[in-house]
């Protein structure tokens, strides 16, 4: 799978959770990246230079942010490494090409105006939507 545009990285953490989970492997396109609202994209941080994969929530900045965090991050162009072509879950090679991005961006944006005041009362619902989610975007590959 290993080749010159594609990055492969064993997944650690839960930010993304449901979608990914800590033991997928990923892998991320890196040529010609082109930038959509809710797609997963792998970056380094600005200032402890950790790698990290989160969606893309704005587009004007660069903004990314975890499905199961609170809190996005600016991230200009200089540290994005690619885009999430390919999830690799037990064996089985998944790759993205399609997703209700409708139902995505309404997710997104009603967790981008979430505050850390609100969050313990939308946490849960969220999650149930998100699982939701991502059982039809499986469902399309």
């Amino acid at each position: 799978m290993e080749s010159p545009q594609l990055i492969e990285i064993p997944l650690t953490g839960k930010s993304m959770t449901p979608l990914l989970r800590s033991d997928d492997t990923l892998y991320f396109k890196q040529d010609k990246i082109r930038y959509c609202i809710g797609d997963v994209y792998l970056f380094k941080d600005p200032e402890d230079k950790e790698l990290i994969a989160h969606r893309l929530i704005s587009k004007q900045p660069y903004i990314f942010k975890g499905d199961l965090d609170l809190h996005w991050q600016e991230v200009s162009k200089q540290y994005h490494l690619g885009k999430l072509s390919y999830i690799k879950r037990q064996g089985t090679l998944y790759q993205l090409k399609k997703r209700p991005q409708l139902l995505l961006n309404f997710i997104l944006s009603l967790t981008k105006l979430t505050s850390e005041k609100y969050s313990r009362f939308i946490r849960r619902p969220m999650r149930t939507i998100l699982k939701l989610a991502v059982l039809v975007e499986w469902s399309l590959y």
